[in-house]
């Protein structure tokens, strides 16, 4: 585990919030590119303390298809960071749990939330 400092904190938070990045969602066979989705930009002045306000695709209907997670890219198209959808299950485990997307009106939400957990 890396422990960043509160001050090595607040300069990655400030690479993250300081240019427009894009957010985008995959599925197994790479980006989602059916049911109407579209990236959705990332502002700049819309961070507030490691927090940006929740995004939500709706979709339309098609050919069900599952969606794993969301991923960020800079400006120039290249991956920062990603992350697989989650649940806990019966045994109180973390597992990976696909979205699926089949109806119309379908929706997926996602907030981005940069934490500092470690000190130094």
């Amino acid at each position: 585990m890396i422990s960043v400092t509160p001050y090595g904190f607040k300069i990655f938070l400030a690479a993250q919030t300081q240019a427009i990045r894009n957010l985008h969602l995959y599925t197994e066979s790479g980006e989602l590119s059916e049911h109407g989705y579209v990236p959705i930009p990332i502002q700049p002045s819309q961070w507030s303390d490691g927090k940006y306000p929740e995004q939500v695709w709706e979709f339309d209907s098609g050919a069900p298809v599952d969606v794993l997670g969301y991923y960020v890219t800079d400006e120039a198209g290249k991956l920062l960071y990603s992350e697989a959808f989650q649940k806990r299950n019966e045994a109180g485990d973390i597992v990976d749990a696909p979205m699926l997307i089949k109806n119309n009106g379908d929706r997926i939400a996602v907030g981005l939330n940069l934490t500092l957990l470690g000190r130094g």
